[in-house]
């Protein structure tokens, strides 16, 4: 479970009035003629890599596509993945479970793809859906400033078949091994947040990480 000061944490900024200090999706561009050739090439790859050609940020693509086909996200460093297999770690609330993650948010999963896992070492992070927009707070156990904090990942695109959603937030598990349709590089600069990501010290308490990446984060603004 949860600690009792994240618990508190959460209470106190993400469900309340404060989610305000919460990060929010920039504006939406879009490039209709090529996110329309890109979704056909997601259909024809059969797991390859696809290659990004529109000129819209890449999220905003990954928002057509997850309103526009029944797939899922799953951002990571590892470009050669050919079947994702469920693994014993721990979901949107701390609890243990066996499964293959992955999220219907065009921007979370980004992080993931391009933390650097080894340097960064601790993860704080959330993605929170309220009135229908994405809310997300970001730290990491290292200096997001330093240049070894982030690296090239991939995102992978996911049939969503198998998945059920989290009740607590905007995270899907599948019990059974997936095979990704199609995956597509990004970069540390395709993480819209990459300035607003806070750090905090290894075994830090994570309710404290939590209020600097929201509400401090906002009142230093």
């Amino acid at each position: 479970m949860r600690s009792v000061i994240w618990q508190v944490a959460e209470r106190l900024v993400l469900r309340t009035p404060l989610r305000r200090t919460m990060l929010t999706a920039p504006p939406p561009q879009t490039d209709e003629a090529a996110f329309a050739r890109l979704v056909a090439a997601v259909d024809e790859a059969g797991g390859r890599e696809v290659a990004y050609d529109a000129t819209a940020p890449k999220h905003d693509f990954f928002r057509w596509l997850l309103a526009r086909r029944p797939v899922l996200l799953h951002g990571t460093g590892d470009g050669s993945i050919e079947r994702f297999e469920p693994q014993r770690q721990t979901d949107y609330d701390d609890e243990w479970t066996f499964a293959v993650f992955a999220t219907d948010d065009a921007i979370w999963p980004v992080f993931f793809a391009t933390v650097n896992r080894p340097v960064a070492r601790s993860l704080i992070n959330g993605c929170r859906r309220r009135y229908g927009e994405s809310h997300y707070y970001f730290s990491i156990g290292t200096d997001p400033r330093a240049g070894n904090a982030w690296r090239s990942g991939w995102i992978y695109i996911l049939p969503r078949e198998t998945f059920a959603l989290h009740p607590s937030g905007p995270e899907w598990l599948s019990p059974v091994p997936v095979q990704p349709l199609a995956r597509i590089r990004v970069e540390p600069a395709d993480f819209p947040f990459l300035e607003n990501v806070v750090g905090h010290t290894f075994g830090e308490p994570p309710g404290r990480a939590v209020v600097r990446a929201t509400l401090g984060r906002a009142l230093r603004r």
